[in-house]
């Protein structure tokens, strides 16, 4: 939606305005859910590594607890493995946060190149 040539200036500077705010604030928040991101990784490592030291001490397939699986009965693996998959749920719920993030950001940008080509008010 091109800005109209009706629309005054210190409308237009304002919206201009309030747009790079929200960009700031955009910004701020998708740094913020990318540490986040870093920290559930960091997090998945160490609990995949947990898992495989506890398999290598039952004497299991680390092969495969290398990758989060385990179908024995011992319960701390179980519940390693358990905490694997609710790490996995939030990631995909974090990325779900960013791609939403990302697309309000795209908007935005779009709107503030639309008033950047906004013939001059006389």
């Amino acid at each position: 939606m091109r800005p109209s040539n009706d629309e005054h200036p210190e409308t237009l500077a304002a919206e201009k305005k309030a747009l790079n705010a929200k960009v700031e604030a955009l910004t701020a928040e998708k740094k913020a859910l990318n540490a986040k991101e870093e920290a559930l990784n960091a997090k998945e490592e160490a609990l995949k590594d947990a898992l495989v030291a506890c398999v290598t001490k039952i004497g299991g397939d680390t092969g495969t607890a290398q990758f989060g699986i385990y179908n024995g009965s011992d319960t701390t693996a179980n519940a390693l493995k358990d905490a694997l998959k609710e790490l996995k749920d939030e990631k995909k719920s974090l990325n779900a946060q960013l791609e939403s993030l990302n697309a309000q950001l795209e908007e935005v940008q779009k709107r503030l190149t639309l008033l950047a080509q906004a013939p001059p008010q006389v």
